[in-house]
Order: C-alpha cells, then sequence, then structure tokens
C-alpha cells in the first residue's frame, strides 16, 4: 500500500536505509532504492537486498537531479502511496503508520512535517527545529498554521496520483518545496502534522543536501535534551503518552 522512496549516492548508507524500512510496523509495503552515482554498483546493491522480493534497486546517471529521481521512483511503485525517506535520517516503528493516519485525518492529498526533531552529533543534542521561531508567538504555537511550503523533504507522504499533476522539478535542492509550491498551485490539499518519529541527523556539513551551517540552523532550534541515545529518549516519551 506504501511504496517508500530512497536516494543515496553514499556507498555506506544501505544498512540505515533498510533499518528505518524494516522498523516499520505498517506491513503493506515496499522499499525503492534510487542509486544516484556511477561508482555505486547496482549489481552489488541488488545482491545484497536479493532476499526480499519487496526491494528494488535501480540506478540513474548522477547527473540526474534528485526531483526526476524521486519522479522515477514514482514511476516503479507498485502502490497508490508514496513515503520519500531521506537515506541518513531516522524513523520509529510507527512513522509510516501515523503519517497515513495524519493523511486520512486531515483529508489531505500530501502530509509532511513543518517542525522536526533534529539531532546535532557536534554536540550529542535532540532539537526541536522550528523555521518559525522568529515568527509571531501565536504562529509558533500552532503547527497547523504553518507555511505547508516548509515541509521537510525526509517526511513527505502522498498520493501517488499526486505526481502525475505535481511532479518533482529537476533540481537537486529544494525539490521539496517546489513540489509542496506545485500542488497548492494545482489546487491539490496539503497538510502539515506534528513533528513526531522522524529525526533528521545532522553531522559534518559535507554530508548533507542541505548546506547551511550548524551554527545558522540552530537559531531556529530548542534544546530538548543532551544524550548519546535520542532512540530510546524518544521510545520513553512514546511510552509515557
Amino acid at each position: 500500500m506504501i511504496s517508500v522512496l530512497a536516494c543515496t549516492n553514499k556507498e555506506y548508507s544501505l544498512p540505515m536505509i533498510l533499518e528505518n524500512y524494516y522498523r516499520q510496523t505498517w506491513k503493506e509495503k515496499e522499499l525503492i532504492i534510487i542509486l544516484n552515482k556511477d561508482s555505486l554498483s547496482l549489481e552489488d546493491w541488488k545482491l545484497k537486498v536479493a532476499d526480499d522480493p519487496e526491494i528494488k534497486v535501480l540506478q540513474l546517471k548522477e547527473n540526474t537531479s534528485l526531483g526526476e529521481c524521486l519522479n522515477r521512483g514514482v514511476e516503479e511503485a507498485a502502490y497508490d502511496y508514496i513515503s520519500k525517506f531521506d537515506d541518513d535520517d531516522f524513523y520509529t516503528g510507527d512513522y509510516l503508520a501515523h503519517s497515513m493516519e495524519t493523511l486520512r485525518k486531515s483529508k489531505a492529498k500530501v502530509v509532511g512535517k513543518t517542525t522536526i526533531y533534529m539531532y546535532f552529533e557536534d554536540d550529542r543534542t535532540l532539537y526541536a527545529f522550528n523555521p518559525y521561531k522568529f515568527a509571531r508567538q501565536e504562529d509558533q504555537e500552532t503547527e497547523n498554521r504553518y507555511d505547508p511550503k516548509v515541509m521537510m523533504g525526509g517526511t513527505l507522504l502522498f498520493e501517488k496520483s499526486v505526481n502525475r499533476l505535481a511532479p518533482f522539478q529537476p533540481c537537486n535542492t529544494g525539490e521539496d518545496a517546489k513540489f509542496c509550491e506545485g500542488c497548492i498551485e494545482k489546487g491539490i490539499p496539503i497538510f502539515s502534522g506534528t513533528k513526531d518519529h522522524y529525526v533528521y541527523i545532522r553531522n559534518s556539513l559535507e554530508a548533507h543536501t542541505w548546506k547551511i551551517k550548524n551554527q545558522k540552523l540552530k537559531r531556529f532550534c530548542t534544546p530538548i535534551i543532551k544524550t548519546d541515545d535520542f532512540r530510546s529518549y524518544l521510545e520513553n516519551l512514546k511510552a509515557g503518552n
């Protein structure tokens, strides 16, 4: 029922992709991995996942934009709902189930997250990232009022049919915002949900598509807890609810 898309140009990303995928409690799913670097061996990657028929691996030339890779992944998808997973972030086991619940309750065709958990490895601290931190107080307090164009790319889940009307643009940065803008222009309902079940992991600048310095990014963050194990913190938070 859900096709998970994961684009990567990193040799070492497969374990993280598989852990996030297999951790999901949502049963009806498939995984489509799109390799976006010429030096990656398609045959090696296929061999590593050969025992699971619900995992597909394809490769596009590295000069193919991220947006084009995502569109190709949607074409390959067998299911009616698409979820975009980043290759180096953390998704709790209930992430897909929570996203589908958000989609159904909101009656939107595209959902995602504006505020998110963000973990910085440099100071081992879990933060709440809010792009509206310097906005009016009333805008900070109500997530549903946030501009949906700011939804984080790694949190998008949408109906497959949306891609025909509002495909991803052929670019490597900002493809998520442009996708949301395209949906708005076409009158496709989109909705920003809560920050639960997802953590954007921030390490060295070179490892990220989003080229922004950590110091600047932290201006929009509120520290939550200093920890070497944010996963346990999130699990304990869930158990307490």
